[in-house]
């Protein structure tokens, strides 16, 4: 978990309007939310004489703008009943609606699937591309326990845990994020403090490297006792994780 996997959804719809000068717009639907069969009304609608039958569904904005790049994330975790929904979708490019409205042209989408299902990487390796995807075809279906679904699937991408370089551009990410927050922008990172924020591993990959660093910062900006002391400044950044220092840069 938390490699990287949604920020890809999320970045190749900026790439996409960047090379194609066209806007892409961003759909995120979160699986975890879909558990339960009713629930699944948000993306289908509701049928007629049910509750919330006429209200717009999270795919409304596909209808305004026919490119976008729709993120299912955790796909796992969904109802079965959406996986089924989506086979139409995966075959044909349309998607029929619950509420008898007329089907959402998908044509001109990208579909992500995106999952926490654990994949044996040294297996995975030594295989050609073809094992490869056939490799992840067998090891979806047997946690959704639907082959028809895994065959739609064009394409998989393993990923794999960041690395000690990721690590960095997260921990620079993010901190110029916290800092911006503030109205600050940031120029250096002390080299000791990068060594001491990268020492230190999580099993929880990049979110949680992010969340310690807007932490820690946060801490710093909170204990200076004057938050707007760095608005519209250029900030260097040096201490250990637990004691930040925020320290000024001067223009010359």
């Amino acid at each position: 978990p938390a490699v990287g996997k949604t920020e890809t959804g999320t970045m190749l719809s900026k790439v996409l309007t960047d090379l194609y000068e066209r806007e892409y717009g961003f759909i995120k639907i979160d699986c975890n939310t879909y558990r339960r069969e009713h629930m699944i009304q948000n993306i289908l609608g509701a049928p007629p004489s049910y509750v919330g039958y006429g209200k717009d569904t999270v795919l409304q904005p596909v209808r305004k703008n026919p490119y976008h790049v729709i993120l299912f994330d955790e796909i796992e975790k969904a109802h079965e009943d959406l996986l089924v929904a989506l086979m139409e979708a995966l075959d044909t490019g349309y998607l029929s609606m619950a509420d008898n409205s007329a089907k959402i042209d998908l044509t001109r989408c990208i579909i992500l699937f995106t999952s926490n299902i654990p994949v044996d990487m040294k297996e995975y390796n030594s295989g050609t591309e073809y094992e490869r995807n056939e490799m992840c075809k067998d090891i979806f279906t047997k946690h959704c326990g639907r082959p028809e679904i895994s065959r739609r699937i064009k394409d998989f991408l393993v990923f794999v845990p960041i690395s000690d370089d990721a690590e960095v551009d997260v921990i620079i990410k993010f901190a110029k994020k916290s800092l911006a927050d503030y109205g600050a922008e940031l120029v250096h990172i002390d080299e000791e403090l990068m060594a001491d924020f990268l020492r230190t591993k999580t099993k929880y990959g990049a979110s949680e490297i992010a969340n310690r660093v807007e932490r820690a910062i946060g801490r710093a900006i909170i204990k200076s006792h004057n938050k707007d002391l760095i608005n519209g400044m250029k900030v260097s950044v040096k201490g250990a994780p637990d004691d930040i220092a925020l320290e000024i840069i001067e223009e010359r």
